[in-house]
């Protein structure tokens, strides 16, 4: 086991722990900036171009999504991990459950689209099986929100996630379902092409928020 854990650092990070990208930064702080507003502005296109995507069927559609976010950066975007995976004391799914966790995912994918208006329980439900199933290196919360939003939206529902990570990010880890649904609100419009217009607008300002909070830290003496 230890030998594959050197393994699998070798291939993914520098010698600092820097992930290993098509750039070549080694700065961790750097990397995390690029990526954040590369991953921004491939959101907001993908939302301004929201006539031209085919409607959610499968799991597929979530590692299409992945590789358009993060294909710019990493050689392994888009691709499902096939080793272990634990973050801050999270173990997600092991890689030998995952054709059975395919076929769930896929299930649940196939009931919201059978539905006219699927409830928040729904995405909720969906939210917290993707988070265990974590099919990727990093990169698995943006592609999994940019995912719901894009399938509420070909339902006439606007989703929008309350940006109270700390708690979300607990509610995931706790597999809490009826906590997730307090973060996201679901707005029902009839005009698809403004719901993509406003998740647009929120991933700009988002984005704006976070410059601008790295900004003033950098500022302080």
């Amino acid at each position: 086991m230890k030998n594959i854990d050197q393994e699998l650092k070798a291939k993914f990070q520098y010698s600092n722990g820097t992930l290993r990208n098509k750039l070549g930064i080694q700065r961790q702080s750097e990397l995390m900036k690029v990526e954040y507003q590369t991953v921004s502005e491939k959101t907001v296109f993908l939302f301004s171009h929201y006539q031209k995507i085919r409607p959610i069927k499968s799991i597929n559609d979530l590692a299409k999504i992945h590789k358009f976010l993060y294909g710019d950066l990493y050689d392994w975007a888009g691709e499902f991990r096939n080793y272990e995976l634990a973050k801050d004391g999270t173990n997600f799914m092991l890689s030998h459950s995952f054709p059975e966790a395919i076929k769930a995912i896929n299930d649940l994918i196939q009931d919201i689209q059978r539905d006219r208006k699927p409830s928040v329980s729904q995405y909720a439900q969906l939210l917290d099986y993707l988070n265990y199933f974590h099919p990727f290196r990093e990169g698995n919360g943006r592609s999994t929100k940019t995912l719901l939003v894009i399938m509420a939206a070909q339902k006439g529902q606007y989703l929008n996630y309350n940006r109270q990570d700390e708690q979300v990010i607990e509610a995931l880890k706790n597999a809490d379902v009826k906590q997730l649904e307090k973060f996201i609100r679901m707005e029902t419009l009839a005009d698809k092409n403004k719901i993509m217009e406003l998740a647009a607008q929120q991933q700009i300002s988002d984005y704006k928020k976070k410059f601008l909070k790295q900004r003033s830290k950098r500022r302080r003496p």
